[in-house]
């Protein structure tokens, strides 16, 4: 670590690993089907004893399919994406290290807790997002789709309201029915 001839390069590859891993667990995918080693490339033995080793765990895994995890992995990947995430990822250097303008750091420990955290609310509103682009859901419905607890599932729905991501479309009953609020870009509009 930090011998990257992009200077931090190999830090951020780190940093985005780690989410990558957590996010895969998260899914019920696996982060083991995730593998990162660093070799130079003079360790071309090396490199091929990795790839074997890890040739072989995913031979012990199994295929992966899909189709299976449709909706996981659209939520995987549209927490990789939030600013959220990105920021944090981006910062850690700054936050840890060089501080803010005050001079302030955050703790190593205290940054991978508040990563962690924001990588599992991503992935929860962004699950909570892949059932609501389905279809018009109620939140026990989309507890009941994604594995989340109701509490849960209320939790992140409020902040994607609140993010003008969701909204109300109808009620069966008393109960609101969810959608995905996909507003228009402004651009380009007269």
């Amino acid at each position: 670590m930090g011998e990257c001839h992009y200077l931090y390069g190999n830090v951020h590859v780190a940093k985005e690993m780690e989410v990558v891993t957590r996010l895969l667990d998260l899914s019920g995918i696996g982060g083991d089907r995730l593998c990162l080693r660093w070799v130079s490339a003079a360790e071309g033995r090396l490199f091929a004893e990795y790839v074997t080793q890890f040739s072989e765990l995913t031979s012990r895994l199994g295929p992966f399919d899909p189709a299976r995890y449709e909706m996981e992995l659209d939520a995987v990947e549209t927490a990789l994406t939030s600013r959220r995430l990105r920021w944090l990822m981006g910062m850690e250097l700054s936050l840890t290290q060089k501080g803010n303008v005050y001079g302030e750091t955050l703790p190593e420990e205290r940054y991978k807790k508040l990563l962690q955290q924001a990588t599992e609310e991503e992935y929860q509103s962004a699950l909570v997002s892949a059932v609501i682009k389905r279809e018009p859901s109620s939140v026990r419905e989309i507890a009941f789709m994604t594995g989340l607890p109701v509490y849960t599932v209320s939790l992140r729905m409020g902040e994607l309201e609140r993010q003008h991501q969701a909204e109300i479309q109808s009620f069966r009953g008393t109960t609101p029915l969810f959608v995905y609020a996909a507003h228009e870009s402004l651009e380009g509009s007269p």
